[in-house]
């Protein structure tokens, strides 16, 4: 993999049916009036690595490989605004330990590549609006059920027309005794590293 992108990182990516009920609970939005993402944009950001050679790829994706981490369960059932980058989120209201061990086992993985933890406490989230006004936090009334059964390497493309960003390379995660961790930690108040 030779990417000529601006920007790459791990991350979570919706599949069909995670994505088509996230843009339902996105036109249920109140009005913000802020620039709404691109679907095939949205994701949870699990590491940003930003701007890297192509010597330090190899590194990179042989952590990825070597991570171990079950399939697991994610209820996306919160929309939230930050007000300096002004921005809308929708994220779980509790992590799932399992998700926690996977970044963590990235993160640690990672130095080995040169790459130094983020030191904000992880938030997952995943962008839907830009610019937006402030929005009172609220819970969806319909969550968000995704099973998450797989990890990528995405990068920013710098195209103008959406989707700005593109999957480069995917790992499956494993199934052990089915999908785990639906409940977990209670979310961090911050944002972490890559939208």
């Amino acid at each position: 993999m030779q990417p000529t992108n601006n920007r790459i990182f791990f991350a979570l990516w919706p599949d069909q049916d995670a994505r088509g009920r996230l843009e339902e609970a996105a036109r249920q939005l109140p009005e913000h009036h802020g620039r709404l993402g691109h679907p095939l944009d949205w994701h949870v950001t699990l590491v940003f690595l930003g701007q890297v050679g192509e010597g330090q790829l190899p590194c990179i994706e042989e952590v990825a490989a070597g991570v171990s981490s079950d399939a697991f369960r994610m209820r996306i059932d919160q929309v939230g605004y930050w007000k300096r980058p002004r921005i809308l989120w929708c994220g779980p209201s509790r992590v799932p330990e399992t998700l926690l061990r996977l970044v963590s086992g990235l993160q640690q993985g990672l130095r080995q590549c040169g790459f130094k933890p983020e030191s904000r406490p992880y938030a997952p989230h995943i962008t839907l609006a830009r610019k937006a006004r402030p929005v009172a936090d609220y819970v969806l009334q319909t969550p968000v059920h995704w099973e998450v059964r797989e990890f990528v390497l995405a990068g920013s493309h710098g195209g103008a027309r959406p989707p700005r960003y593109q999957v480069l390379k995917r790992w499956q995660l494993a199934w052990a005794n089915g999908l785990t961790g639906l409940y977990g930690a209670t979310r961090p108040p911050y944002k972490n590293g890559q939208d």
